[in-house]
């Protein structure tokens, strides 16, 4: 019989490592941020909220893995958010249809919840769209990608943009340009501030401040780089020009999929575009190394559309607290009554 449990203590969640990481080689997709080394470095940079709340679905083993953990306003989200760019719930896709019920019964009971970052392709969305249930499911926003073909045709068009090569050109008259990789943890530990930098700079002159004027957000690309299970997925990049660092990217790569996730470069620069200079010595160096997608992942920003060949959407499953389903339930009766009128 299916059996759910609550674990409570981060400090518990270490027992739960080798599950997790069978269930995480399961999935479908895997995403690097569900893994439980994701999971282990947010909670120690950012701590539980008002509390841990995972659940663990058992029948003679463990079945599924639901990350969750209570915000400021006692909001029950996906550990990881709002850091993670994909969630989901880790279980063998063949025992979706037992685990589902088991852990929608707890989770009937909360009073708020929002589930961000569910992709379309995700097994909790895939089971919700099949299943009676007391949330709200909407379409949180675009996730673009490139995906590429085995003769490299998509890639080498998309390299004639004009805005690319016109770019190019104007960022190549202060030097020879190259794409380097770092290959280490203390090289690319030495590097970050460049990113850090950049990106403070740039969003400086606009409402919304860099989230890297916060301590804690800088320490948590840090620990993503020195945590042994995710740096060999870590992929940063920075792009020169002659001797300058006109850009950077913080992202990843792995089964063969090149992520897109934090950009920066030069604002002093922007007039000559290294932002898509940048874009372009990716794109050509994901399809180069063997990449077959390249995931520009959140967001539906006009560069992407640009430049994807496929747009999938994540979505937010949510329930309001119940003062709000009053209230909003009382606001169509009127309108109904109005109507009516």
């Amino acid at each position: 019989m299916m059996n759910v449990r609550i674990i409570d203590k981060v400090g518990d969640l270490e027992a739960l490592a080798t599950d997790w990481h069978r269930l995480w080689l399961a999935q479908p997709r895997r995403e690097v941020f569900t893994l439980h080394a994701w999971a282990k470095v947010f909670l120690e940079v950012y701590g539980p909220g008002k509390g841990l709340c995972c659940l663990v679905a058992e029948d003679e083993g463990i079945k599924a893995i639901l990350p969750l953990f209570r915000d400021a306003k006692g909001c029950l989200r996906f550990v990881g958010d709002p850091r993670s760019d994909y969630s989901d719930v880790l279980c063998l896709p063949a025992d979706l249809d037992e685990v589902m019920p088991a852990l929608m019964k707890v989770l009937g009971g909360e009073r708020a919840l929002s589930f961000s970052a569910v992709p379309e392709h995700s097994l909790l969305f895939t089971a919700l769209k099949t299943m009676r249930h007391p949330f709200e499911i909407a379409i949180e926003e675009p996730c673009p990608a490139i995906e590429f073909d085995a003769e490299g045709a998509v890639v080498k068009e998309l390299l004639k943009k004009e805005s690319l090569r016109r770019h190019e050109k104007k960022v190549a008259k202060l030097g020879a340009i190259r794409l380097e990789r770092t290959t280490t943890q203390e090289t690319t530990l030495k590097w970050l501030p460049v990113l850090f930098d950049q990106h403070i700079a740039r969003w400086k002159t606009t409402p919304t401040p860099s989230l890297f004027e916060t301590e804690a957000h800088r320490r948590f690309y840090e620990q993503l780089v020195v945590n042994d299970t995710l740096w060999p997925m870590v992929d940063f990049r920075l792009v020169y020009a002659g001797d300058r660092v006109v850009a950077t990217h913080f992202g990843f790569f792995h089964d063969q999929r090149f992520i897109w996730y934090k950009p920066s470069f030069d604002p002093e620069l922007s007039n000559l575009g290294p932002g898509e200079v940048l874009l372009k010595y990716l794109i050509a160096a994901a399809s180069d190394e063997g990449a077959r997608e390249f995931d520009f992942t959140r967001g539906g920003e006009g560069f992407k559309q640009r430049f994807a060949t496929v747009t999938r959407n994540n979505h937010v499953i949510s329930r309001r607290p119940l003062l709000q389903r009053i209230r909003s339930a009382a606001g169509r009766v009127r309108r109904m009554l109005l109507k009516q009128s």
